[in-house]
C-alpha cells in the first residue's frame, strides 16, 4: 500500500488504488450517495463527486447501529496531510461523540455487505 512521507496517506499516495474505511457512520446513512454527501459536507475541500463508495454495511459490534463504508478518493482531501492518530483520521461532525473515523489500516472486522432481512446463515 502506497503511503506518503511522515506516515500519512498524503501527497505520495496512489489515489487510484488506495482504499479507506470510514467508521461510525450514523444509522440514517442508507446508501452510497448518503456516504458521499455526508463526507463531502464535512470535508471542506472535496465534493461528493470526489468520493467513490465501494461498500456500506452495519457495524457488527456497535449497539448504536452505526455503519462502516469502504471508499476511494478521486482527489486527496487536506485532512490526509495530517499524521493520523492510532485509530485513523478523525472527521468531526457537529456532535463530538459522533465523529467519524477514517483509516486505511483496516484493523479489526470490516463488514462489506448486509444480509437481507430474515436471511438465514448458510
Amino acid at each position: 500500500m502506497a503511503a506518503a512521507s511522515n506516515g500519512a496517506a498524503g501527497k505520495g499516495a496512489d489515489w487510484a488504488t488506495l482504499v479507506f474505511r470510514l467508521r461510525r457512520l450514523p444509522p440514517a446513512v442508507q446508501d452510497d450517495n448518503d456516504v458521499a454527501e455526508l463526507l463531502g459536507r464535512t470535508l471542506p475541500d472535496i465534493s461528493p463527486a470526489d468520493i467513490s463508495v465501494l461498500s456500506l454495511a452495519r457495524t457488527l459490534d456497535d449497539r448504536r447501529g452505526t455503519k462502516v463504508a469502504t471508499l476511494k478518493f478521486l482527489r486527496a482531501p487536506s485532512l490526509l496531510d495530517a499524521v493520523p492518530t492510532r485509530e485513523g483520521w478523525i472527521v468531526p461532525l457537529p456532535s463530538p461523540e459522533d465523529a467519524l473515523i477514517l483509516d486505511h489500516h483496516f484493523r479489526g472486522l470490516t463488514p462489506l455487505v448486509e444480509a437481507a432481512e430474515g436471511h438465514d446463515m448458510e
